[in-house]
């Protein structure tokens, strides 16, 4: 790889990276797109869907796409990573696009404008389901394999500081407009910023290929496929105890579509009507700051701490994040449930992708995240489904204090849980009969 090249390279993926954090922290899934939302309808069933369609509808694909790559990485025709990653991009950043012009179009009719809403919010999370592998396969491909994990902890800590300061922009925009459309326009530039960092992808050049892969998984149909995977998570009891304790986290989804529209009703709603999007942009900020904070603390950390106890402090987090909102109506606790919040988020994610990538075999990882990813969203559509059915028959906080009482003891189980320190090789699956 030539130092033209390397150079090329990185600043294609500096570029694509922070325009894709910069459109993503304009429209927070956790912060802006409820609060949108919540003006249409306070309906718990379309709020608790947010999270819903972003889990399932990024997993879904991801599975299969995993699947597909590991069929064709069998065959000697040589794969055009590039060319498949900048496809799946450009669906998936255009769709924002789409929903801008919806709520543009359809603005004197509020239905028609919520509908539209979910069904490019839907394109989206599949299309960003598709592209997710395609961007690891990419990784693989243009970065060096010595200097991949240095390139991507730099490349994310520069393209979210990026994001954090351009969603600082956020009280402009949404003050440009009345109803819906300020948000119209606030989705069309996420969607330009999400677009415009894409077109340099096509000038990448890979310095490497895809190797063939030759196990088991490459000739399984693909339910024995997921068989495989799942036999994979079961006999390794070290791995299948933490995932276990990892998917229990999603009980925080009872009250999780309902944080930002609490916040709005109980504490916001008594700040004066033009402070309201101030208000509401800086705990996006301030949550976006907090994530990318603990993001490198508990990254840090979790070596020295251990997977189990950052589990038991992530549950503990939301305990607090939700009870000090409650008990403490105020704006300065709105800010501080967000350190909280972004704790729980960095805990249960690190905590997820580590173990899986300590306890299982490299040529595996990507099948064991994707089905983990599904497992996962299965847990956390249920959890979200009973949260909209609770903050229905009782309010937003029930829900709130709901999530933290089964919080508490999800917490108190993984304290006085036992995993096996011993690790299960898994090197005989790949000698499995082939379909």
């Amino acid at each position: 790889m030539t130092p033209k090249v390397k150079l090329k390279n990185t600043i294609i993926h500096y570029i694509d990276g922070a325009s894709f954090f910069i459109g993503i922290s304009l429209c927070s899934f956790s912060v802006i797109i409820p609060a949108y939302v919540k003006h249409y309808t306070n309906s718990p069933l379309m709020l608790a869907l947010i999270p819903v369609i972003f889990d399932i509808g990024t997993s879904i694909p991801q599975l299969f796409n995993v699947y597909l790559d590991k069929k064709s990485s069998r065959k000697e025709t040589k794969k055009n990573t590039i060319r498949d990653y900048f496809i799946s991009a450009i669906i998936n950043r255009i769709s924002f696009w789409a929903i801008g012009f919806s709520i543009l179009f359809f603005s004197q009719y509020p239905s028609v404008s919520l509908l539209s809403f979910y069904i490019f919010f839907i394109v989206f999370n599949l299309s960003l389901g598709v592209t997710q592998p395609n961007w690891i396969n990419l990784i693989s491909v243009t970065v060096p394999d010595e200097v991949r994990t240095r390139f991507t902890g730099n490349r994310e800590f520069f393209a979210r500081t990026v994001g954090i300061i351009a969603s600082f922009s956020l009280p402009f925009i949404l003050g440009m407009a009345e109803f819906p459309k300020n948000y119209a326009y606030l989705f069309i530039a996420a969607g330009f910023c999400l677009t415009i960092g894409i077109i340099p992808a096509l000038f990448y050049e890979p310095i490497t290929v895809i190797k063939k892969d030759n196990h088991n998984l490459c000739y399984a149909s693909f339910s024995r496929f997921i068989k495989i995977g799942l036999n994979i998570i079961w006999i390794n009891k070290k791995l299948l105890g933490l995932l276990m304790l990892f998917w229990s986290l999603s009980v925080s989804r009872i009250s999780n579509a309902f944080y930002t529209p609490y916040i709005i009703d109980s504490i916001i709603s008594k700040y004066p009507a033009d402070q309201k999007n101030l208000l509401i942009s800086i705990l996006n900020i301030a949550l976006l700051s907090f994530v990318a904070l603990t993001m490198a603390l508990v990254g840090k950390l979790i070596p020295k701490v251990g997977y189990k106890k950052f589990l038991a402090i992530g549950m503990s987090s939301l305990i607090l994040a939700n009870t000090i909102v409650v008990f403490f109506p105020f704006y300065w606790s709105a800010v501080l449930g967000q350190f909280f919040l972004a704790l729980f988020v960095s805990s249960a994610y690190l905590v997820s992708i580590n173990a899986i990538m300590d306890y299982t075999e490299p040529g595996l990882r990507s099948t064991i995240i994707a089905l983990n990813s599904n497992i996962n969203a299965v847990f956390i559509a249920i959890f979200s489904i009973a949260g909209s059915g609770i903050a229905k028959i009782f309010n937003f906080q029930t829900a709130l204090l709901l999530a933290a009482f089964f919080s508490f003891i999800i917490m108190i189980i993984i304290v006085r849980s036992h995993i096996r320190p011993t690790l299960t090789r898994i090197v005989s699956l790949w000698n499995t009969p082939r379909d």
